[in-house]
């Protein structure tokens, strides 16, 4: 009988997520996509940091990880082996580096934040926690430099509702709001700063759709300090 040259043989990938500076394990959101059928891989055990999964000899896959506080990781591996084991280093943030919060919200030309806001502001206040030697400045950016009138359909709401002003204002009012979420739940003020740059900074220069314009509407963190 014949066997099959093409048939794959499984095996085990073993991915260990650790700090690269301090070389401790890290709980983290790791991604395996099998390249070629764009599958996602579940995990079949997880262990302080560790992630295993049943992969195919002779594929090749694209390993993704992200967590708060580090940089993105990604890397693509080749299964030769019976057991194969990849050190997925995560670089943390430093002096100079920046990232953008991608789920705070604002209601529209207001800084009063929008509840869906909270996990990402808990995330922020839970690393500024664990990180006590780190100071951050908090930027507000916004869509271009105009005039914003107040809304009359928040006319009954509090001053957080009824913004009017120049938008570089309304950038500054958002960073302070986020400021004093933090303060709120725990960090000292003087490791936070926060400025408002407007349209100074866009990410799309001509936005020439709303989904363009939609980037340069962000709240984007600084390390001052690490």
């Amino acid at each position: 009988m014949k066997t099959d040259s093409t048939l794959t043989t499984k095996t085990t990938l073993v991915c260990k997520i650790t700090d690269a500076k301090k070389k401790t394990p890290v709980d983290a959101n790791l991604i395996v996509i099998d390249e070629v059928s764009k599958e996602e891989l579940t995990t079949t055990q997880t262990n302080n940091g560790e992630r295993t999964y049943t992969v195919e000899k002779g594929k090749k896959y694209k390993i993704k990880c992200t967590v708060f506080g580090y940089k993105n990781y990604e890397q693509s591996i080749s299964i030769v082996n019976q057991t194969n084991v990849v050190d997925v280093l995560l670089e943390p943030f430093k002096e100079g580096d920046n990232f953008v919060m991608k789920s705070i919200y604002f209601y529209p030309n207001t800084y009063a934040l929008k509840k869906a806001s909270s996990e990402e502001l808990q995330k922020l206040s839970a690393y500024l926690l664990n990180n006590e030697n780190i100071s951050i400045e908090i930027q507000g950016h916004t869509n271009g430099d105009h005039h914003i009138a107040k809304n009359k359909a928040y006319s009954t709401l509090g001053e957080e509702w009824n913004f009017e002003g120049s938008a570089k204002a309304l950038s500054q009012k958002r960073a302070e709001a986020i400021k004093k979420y933090l303060e709120n739940n725990g960090i000292k003020p003087e490791r936070l700063e926060a400025k408002g740059y407007g349209g100074k900074k866009p990410i799309i220069r001509d936005p020439q759709t709303n989904e363009e314009g939609q980037l340069n509407i962000r709240v984007e963190v600084v390390i001052l300090k690490d």
